[in-house]
């Protein structure tokens, strides 16, 4: 079969069969065409064929690139060892095209044999398509097959190591999570000899030497220089979440009449948790969420002494969801370990030198938790109390890379403010201030990096970084990976689904779907207004509308307050910056959400909504110099009034503002000529910040 042309766009398919030969001595490969239905079989369940439509005009080097993210974004973490550098310094293709020998004809009644290409980075498709060893007479149809597809088989050129065990894969009855660079080796032998011979011989006769190893070195790159790009995954248009589950359920069972029914009773919600439990169990024993993801469910609960008093519906569902969720809970300590910012992640029982002795009971526990959490976020319920910085590590596979400075600072402020200034004082700063982190989170106390230089300082702040967001265990810890295999809900026959990358398909990307489940994140003034209750006298009232020249009223503007961005006086805020606190970033202030989570910040000492705040809990009051609570030192009480300074408690959430100091500005500043509206929310702005870390706690 021959190629002249392809057409635009060009649907190519890529099959990576010949991917696992690189321990083998030979050059020479052989394709066994009675083994191909087992070959493409195996190869899409461990995601090594992809099909993905391309311009002619795609370049061999942007193909390799999209495939070796095509394989690090797969539910086993495919990686490839760093490019070997050719003569003349210039790093070599990771992958490398295959062709048949002899334009795949038989020779001599051998099989036949396939060797490696070499293609220069700059060669288009169309320039592929026309090479006669690959598209030429006498071609094989496995090349260029049915509907102009164009099928490219690829070799690794060193080694593809992936996390997985070899139970799962079918190779060995070992069922330990260890990260397996043994698969060349593994998946060659009974392919290579075909059917006549069923033992491998002499010295492929051998185990798996293969073991667990940390990650350590991905988690120390250096914040500042690490670069991350989310894979691309294609965009499924969902916009909202009660379109979630529909989706993922045609995804699973495109014929619902074809569907099991999945049935869930309980004689009260706790026993219907319980009873979805059991449900979750059984589908991580078999690995096999099928029938878990039907579209066809029951859900329901007896409510009353008569068995025909019963509660169902998709509430329901949600409230037994909801109970299984808190089940596990009430086991907090086994599950989970703190995290910063009063969140947590999943805890390990053993460090990572113990991993070993794992119990496969623990591992299937760890697996229930992620499959309970991807269950909790397919029906947009937030599994509190898990970090979101978590929920985007998991969800990207256990990446650390995807802990982005700018997710950790709208996430995270505190943390990020924390781990700039570090960044900032160097290796030579004095870091004798964050004592307390160290010993919290980083298990050791600061004097012990005291002598350090600078790559080990930015090296540190990434340690600082992953220990407070993820926890001390590395991402290839067997309970992590447990947790991480569950969130993707996978179906046996549905080997392509993964619901971590239904999740990245949503509206923007996994940040976008954060921000929209998390009911604690400040996303904007919306986000705490009903929290929020204003207080102020009629005299005070009189009195700021005559220095306005317009009615005045507290509620009205801090409204316009709070649903503005930006520095409300820029020049006046330059000045402002180096009274703030060191470890607060104030550089967002021109996001919807900053003034908010300021606000928040510095009444309630947390820059997220916590679980036991209540309507109108959050006070803001307008006081006279007078006022008892404003301040009970005397002595202070002048100073206080001089500069204006909102009277901030924590423990009780409020916040006293003296009268007389904004009767005072507004008056000043209209005399003046200036806005007097820009000048008092510059006033509240700095107000709020400046209390952060001085009234709360950091």
């Amino acid at each position: 079969m021959s190629f002249i042309s392809i057409p635009s766009p060009v649907n190519v398919v890529f099959d990576s069969d010949a991917m696992f030969y690189p321990t083998h001595p030979l050059t020479r490969l052989n394709f066994l065409t009675d083994k191909r239905i087992e070959l493409d079989t195996f190869l899409r369940y461990m995601d090594l064929t992809f099909e993905e439509e391309f311009s002619p005009s795609t370049t061999f080097s942007q193909l390799v690139a999209w495939l070796v993210t095509k394989l690090q974004d797969s539910r086993f973490n495919w990686s490839l060892s760093p490019p070997k550098l050719a003569l003349n310094g210039q790093p070599l293709s990771q992958l490398r095209l295959m062709e048949y020998m002899n334009q795949g004809r038989t020779y001599g009644g051998k099989p036949v044999g396939m060797k490696r290409l070499s293609v220069l980075p700059e060669k288009t498709l169309d320039d592929i398509v026309l090479m006669p060893t690959v598209a030429g007479k006498h071609v094989l149809k496995h090349v260029v097959v049915n509907s102009n597809r164009l099928l490219l088989r690829f070799i690794v050129d060193d080694t593809l190591t992936g996390v997985f065990t070899l139970k799962e894969v079918g190779f060995d009855d070992d069922d330990g999570m260890r990260i397996h660079d043994c698969l060349g080796e593994h998946f060659w032998l009974p392919y290579h000899f075909g059917d006549d011979i069923t033992k491998p011989q002499g010295e492929w006769e051998k185990p798996c030497e293969c073991q667990e190893r940390d990650s350590v070195a991905d988690i120390l790159t250096p914040i500042q220089s690490m670069t991350w790009t989310p894979s691309v995954v294609e965009s499924s248009e969902l916009t909202t979440l009660q379109e979630l589950p529909k989706y993922v359920y045609s995804l699973i069972h495109p014929q619902r009449s074809m569907a099991p029914y999945i049935d869930c009773v309980g004689n009260d919600v706790f026993e219907a948790g319980q009873s979805y439990i059991a449900l979750v169990k059984e589908a991580v024993v078999k690995n096999d969420f099928f029938t878990l993801l039907s579209p066809r469910r029951m859900f329901q609960v007896q409510t009353g002494n008569a068995r025909n008093s019963i509660s169902l519906g998709a509430g329901v569902e949600a409230e037994i969801l909801t109970s299984a969720w808190s089940i596990i809970q009430n086991h907090s300590s086994r599950y989970w370990t703190p995290l910063y910012g009063d969140f947590c992640g999943p805890a390990a029982s053993v460090p990572m030198l113990m991993a070993g002795t794992v119990s496969q009971d623990r591992v299937q526990s760890m697996t229930v938790l992620g499959a309970l959490t991807g269950l909790m976020l397919l029906n947009g319920l937030y599994p509190d109390p898990l970090s979101p910085l978590f929920l985007q590590f998991a969800l990207h596979g256990g990446d650390v890379r995807s802990l982005t400075p700018s997710l950790v600072q709208e996430w995270a402020p505190d943390l990020y403010g924390i781990l700039k200034e570090f960044l900032r004082r160097g290796p030579t700063g004095d870091l004798s201030d964050l004592g307390s982190f160290f010993i919290a989170h980083m298990g050791y106390q600061v004097e012990t990096i005291g002598i350090r230089d600078l790559a080990a300082h930015n090296s540190t702040a990434s340690l600082m970084l992953y220990r407070a967001a993820i926890g001390p265990e590395p991402p290839l810890h067997p309970e992590l990976q447990a947790f991480i295999k569950g969130l993707r809900l996978p179906c046996k026959d549905k080997p392509s689904f993964d619901f971590t990358k239904v999740v990245k398909s949503y509206g923007s990307g996994t940040e976008s779907f954060l921000s929209v489940i998390s009911t604690s994140h400040v996303t904007s003034y919306r986000s705490i207004e009903g929290l929020l209750t204003f207080v102020q006298q009629p005299e005070q009232v009189e009195e700021l509308s005559a220095a306005l020249g317009s009615l005045f009223d507290l509620e009205s503007l801090f409204a316009e307050f709070l649903l503005g961005t930006g520095a409300p006086v820029p020049s006046l805020w330059n000045d402002a910056q180096g009274a703030f606190h060191p470890k607060l970033n104030v550089e967002s202030v021109d996001k919807i959400w900053f003034r908010p989570q300021m606000l928040l910040w510095s009444i309630t000492g947390s820059p997220r909504i916590r679980g036991d705040l209540s309507d109108s809990q959050l006070k803001i009051e307008l006081v006279d110099d007078d006022d008892v609570e404003y301040c009970a030192n005397e002595n202070h009480r002048p100073t206080m009034l001089a500069h204006g300074q909102f009277s901030i408690k924590t423990c009780s959430m409020q916040a006293r503002i003296p009268c007389s100091y904004l009767k005072s500005l507004i008056t000043t500043t209209r005399a003046s000529g200036e806005d007097a509206i820009a000048r008092v929310f510059h006033y509240f702005l700095v107000e709020l910040v400046n209390a952060i870390g001085r009234h709360s706690q950091l």
